[in-house]
Parts: structure tokens; C-alpha cells; sequence
């Protein structure tokens, strides 16, 4: 099983949408608390792992994906029906928008 790294806000919906994913999946995962009001995701050590900025980022296996959407693409799959095993390499359409190649 990979190991999956949330970089998270309580606050923050779009970080609590991944997060009802990944429970929804029974995907275990370490929360990285980033306290956005106080400008952790401006910090250089953050932006090398998500470079917008924001909440959520999930690692998985040390390569990070952002916005919020595009990790629950590689949840859940595209068509929302077919789930996707992270040890298998994330889907052509999550990595696209997720802004990597």
C-alpha cells in the first residue's frame, strides 16, 4: 500500500472533500496540519511541494498532487465508479490536472 500525506486545513472544504474521499475508500493516510492562517502554505518549504500555494496536497509515495478535484480523479477514477490502487500509477486525467506530465 502507498503511503498517502495529506497536507490539510480543518477548515478548509476543499481539503475536507478529499478527506471524506479517501475515508469513503478506507485509505489510510498521515494529515500534515498547514495553518493557512497563519501563512503556512507561503512558506518555501510548502511551495516546493505544491508551488499555488494551496490546501489540500496529497503525497503519495513523496510525489505530490494538488487541487482538490484532480486528487479525487485519482480516488475515485474519472467516471466516479472505478477506484483506483495508488501503488498503480495515477490516471492520465488526474495527472493533467493536477499539472503534472
Amino acid at each position: 500500500m502507498a503511503q498517502l500525506i495529506l497536507s490539510t486545513y480543518w477548515r478548509s472544504s476543499c481539503s475536507f472533500r478529499v478527506r471524506i474521499a479517501l475515508g469513503y475508500k478506507g485509505l489510510a493516510y498521515e494529515p500534515a496540519m498547514v495553518n493557512i492562517l497563519e501563512g503556512e502554505q507561503k512558506t518555501p518549504e510548502y511551495l516546493a511541494k505544491n508551488p499555488i500555494g494551496h490546501v489540500p496536497t496529497l503525497c503519495v509515495d513523496g510525489v505530490p498532487y494538488v487541487e482538490s478535484v484532480a486528487i479525487m480523479d485519482g480516488i475515485f477514477g474519472c467516471d466516479g465508479q472505478h477506484g483506483v490502487e495508488w501503488g498503480v500509477p495515477i490516471s492520465d486525467e488526474a495527472r493533467v490536472a493536477s499539472g503534472k506530465r
